[in-house]
């Protein structure tokens, strides 16, 4: 039997200039085990010269991707960004209408876009006989997007997730929220977290037996752009308080600027304290290596929906660096931290709650961090390598309604 095929389209820079991005590849990577072969049509803005080859294609891990430019368009003009929001993806259906014509395609993926382009998408897939698939992995919090909770924004997110995504009853989400509430509404759901390729060089270039020593200073790491989702003031109370008169913990933080992080988390003063260190941005290929100079990471969100509905990306990334997590119950973190043994499971993000968080770190022997490093890996791997879900969604595909 041939093998199926797949086009794998959305709001993604593909391949590897965000987050999203490491989804839809991590999901590419399972559904090849299985015998699936995905072609990426990403919203990036051009494609890697470093990825063209002899045949005049663009390949990445050995995925072929066709670069749309959909996302990243300048303008000043906020009539224009407002069109291009609400029909951006017209270039890309024309790219899949064309391909489609003269490529067998089984099936088609669509990550996290706007409301008219899946809807292009469900009305090409009744006309050419391919099955659409929804990736669904957040709820956004009206206040978090551009134009407030009564935005245009906010309407054309809501309207995805609770009309599109009913209509066309597909959908992959990473979250139990997520399926919770579209299994009411009919759809048929299969929950895929983040996934990860242990078998990838970023992951191989770190030595799991070679670590900072936690007897001198403690290092810890966030790892993104916290904007509005993550809650890391309470972080630095809580530091500020036992750093006192001795530095005993350092905090990284990657991936966000030293002048807005300042702005953020310290306006005001002249500079941010000693021990923090504001690494900036850097590529998803260095990531690991950062995290492997560090003890534990943090990561804190509110007790609302759109933490409940998505899942961090940032978690799996620290436990498959052997990286313990620091962490509250949002979302399905508590089925993958278990407290004390690959991290710590907060039941809040008190300044006294994180306090005695940290004084229980500076309790743990070197033979007790290393065992939850380890245990750290090891729940990565049992839980979020591409393998655990190859089979799984290979079974969903060859099942949709």
């Amino acid at each position: 039997m041939s093998s199926k095929k797949i086009i794998y389209t959305g709001s993604f820079r593909f391949p590897d200039k965000d987050a999203a991005s490491q989804r839809v590849l991590g999901i590419a990577k399972a559904l090849r085990e299985a015998g699936f072969d995905t072609i990426f049509c990403g919203w990036e803005k051009s494609p890697r010269s470093e990825d063209l080859e002899t045949d005049g294609l663009y390949r990445f891990s050995d995925f072929e991707y066709h670069s749309q430019a959909e996302l990243d368009l300048v303008s000043n003009n906020s009539f224009q960004r407002l069109f291009r929001f609400l029909f951006r993806g017209s270039k890309t259906i024309r790219w899949i209408k064309n391909y489609v014509n003269t490529n067998e395609i089984n099936f088609v993926l669509v990550y996290n876009s706007n409301t008219y382009f899946i809807y292009k998408l469900f009305l090409l897939s009744k006309k050419m006989k391919f099955k659409l698939v929804c990736d669904c992995t957040e709820w956004y919090d009206g206040n978090h997007l551009p134009g407030g909770k009564y935005g245009i924004v906010n309407l054309d997110n809501n309207i995805r997730i609770k009309i599109i995504y009913p209509l066309i009853r597909n959908v992959i989400v990473i979250s139990s929220f997520l399926q919770n509430y579209l299994q009411k509404k009919g759809c048929h759901t299969i929950i895929v977290p983040p996934l990860i390729d242990m078998d990838d060089s970023k992951w191989k270039t770190v030595n799991n037996n070679i670590r900072p020593s936690l007897y001198k200073i403690i290092k810890i790491i966030y790892a993104g752009d916290p904007g509005k989702k993550d809650l890391l003031k309470s972080v630095f109370s809580a530091l500020e308080f036992m750093n006192t008169g001795l530095i005993k913990f350092e905090f990284h933080v990657l991936g966000i600027d030293l002048v807005p992080f300042k702005k953020y988390f310290f306006p005001g003063s002249k500079g941010i304290p000693s021990y923090v260190h504001c690494i900036g941005r850097v590529s998803q290929h260095e990531v690991p290596k950062y995290y492997h100079q560090c003890h534990f990471s943090v990561l804190f969100r509110e007790n609302k929906r759109y933490a409940h509905a998505g899942f961090p990306t940032k978690l799996v990334e620290s436990l498959s660096s052997g990286v313990p997590v620091i962490t509250n119950c949002t979302s399905d973190i508590p089925n993958y931290i278990i407290h004390g043994e690959n991290g710590f499971l907060l039941k809040d993000t008190t300044d006294l709650v994180l306090i005695k968080c940290f004084h229980q770190i500076l309790s743990l022997t070197e033979n007790e961090a290393q065992t939850m490093r380890e245990n750290a890996k090891k729940s990565s791997v049992e839980n979020f390598d591409i393998h655990v879900y190859s089979h799984q969604l290979k079974y969903y595909l060859l099942n949709l309604r």
